[in-house]
């Protein structure tokens, strides 16, 4: 299926449940309840599924702040940090608690800083990093030496980025097309339940099939399946 707008799957979704013909989202009451009613699972699909298209290098910013020299801020499209490296160096993540445990018992505690009441190392690359606000990125260390903050330059973040959803009627959501059948099924089908109290049984399979092939086939740089990934426990000849 190719891409639809948003115009378009609020016009299939309507005729679908024999509802009045429309030209814009907004021109009645139950196109715009439909709309949003899109809206709605394109966020529940972008946040329970593992959707390669939606992953990206994220560009973290400096703090700027030279009395916290060990943070970089996470710009508002990045929702979730997967890995990161400074100076080619992978930099670990602890849970708040276990970098906090960390960083009071690092050594050398004559080249430290006291930064929020936690020390900072200031003569060694960072090993480990945490947040505790979900923006910014607290780091156990810095190299005073070569720079009087971290550096956003030397940071390569890779995680999933946040996207938009506009509610207009050109409005194409940032989905790969393998997609778009299971947004418009399971869209579909939530429109019948919520507004005429029945459900669609044809476009719930159609949505777990379509969910199931898609968990099977969404590389397509040729990374196995998961159930490529299992064990042969076949007998070898």
């Amino acid at each position: 299926m190719p891409k639809m707008t948003l115009l378009e799957m609020t016009q299939n979704i309507l005729s679908a449940m024999d509802s009045d013909e429309v030209n814009s989202i907004g021109d009645t009451v139950e196109s715009l309840q439909v709309a949003e009613t899109v809206r709605e699972t394109y966020w529940d699909i972008t946040e329970n599924s593992d959707i390669p298209g939606m992953k990206g290098l994220i560009g973290l910013t400096n703090s700027g702040d030279v009395d916290r020299p060990n943070i970089l801020n996470v710009p508002e499209d990045g929702v979730r940090v997967e890995w990161l490296r400074y100076n080619n160096q992978l930099v670990s993540y602890l849970s708040p608690h276990d970098f906090v445990q960390y960083v009071l018992y690092q050594q050398d505690s004559e080249s430290t800083i006291t930064v929020d009441k936690l020390p900072i190392v200031t003569n060694a690359a960072p090993k480990y990093w945490t947040s505790f606000d979900d923006q910014s990125m607290f780091f156990n260390s810095y190299d005073s030496d070569e720079d009087s903050t971290l550096q956003q330059s030397k940071a390569l973040c890779w995680g999933v980025r946040n996207h938009t959803f506009t509610m207009s009627d050109t409005f194409i959501p940032d989905l790969p097309s393998e997609l778009f059948p299971m947004l418009l099924s399971e869209a579909k089908n939530s429109c019948f339940v919520n507004f005429k109290q029945v459900a669609n049984s044809n476009e719930q399979r159609k949505a777990t099939r379509q969910n199931i092939r898609w968990q099977n086939n969404k590389h397509k740089s040729g990374h196995p399946r998961p159930i490529d990934r299992l064990p042969n426990y076949g007998r070898s000849r």
